[in-house]
């Protein structure tokens, strides 16, 4: 269990597939902070599903996206166009979305860096991951993940 005592009550602090989930239980019993943890993660449980229930290539999801952020006047999509065109799509483009982890993009980094694209470059092309992924998680596209590393 995750809980500590801060002044008179009780909170709890624990993660879900990469998700920060903390609160104050507002008892000064333990007991029943416990009881509170407990159902708040069980309702987590029942409300998650384990994967997507339809899984996507990369490239479709980069398709929904662009109808999604030129809709919505994204305005650094002319930007992430082309880094998705040209850079990312051929990379990941038939890879599942919810198959997407920290490997595949560790590998990534290391092809673009051996053709010579600098390092800001490629931040700003995980930033574009990142957006895209994000994009995903928001629609049940794809699980949830954690902000360090890739995705």
């Amino acid at each position: 269990m995750a809980l500590f005592k801060r002044g008179k009550y009780w909170s709890y602090d624990f993660w879900v597939d990469g998700i920060r989930y903390r609160k104050s239980a507002k008892l000064t019993d333990k007991r029943e902070a416990q009881k509170v943890e407990g159902a708040v993660r069980t309702d987590l449980a029942r409300r998650r599903p384990t994967r997507p229930s339809k899984s996507l290539r990369f490239s479709e999801l980069c398709e929904r996206y662009a109808e999604f952020a030129k809709t919505n006047g994204k305005p650094a999509y002319i930007r992430e166009k082309y880094h998705i065109a040209i850079d990312l799509v051929p990379h990941f483009g038939e890879i599942l979305v919810h198959a997407i982890n920290l490997d595949l993009c560790e590998r990534y980094k290391k092809n673009r860096l051996k053709t010579g694209a600098e390092k800001s470059t490629i931040n700003r092309e995980f930033n574009t991951l990142k957006a895209i992924l994000k994009y995903a998680r928001k629609r049940d596209l794809a699980r949830p993940f954690r902000a360090s590393g890739c995705p």
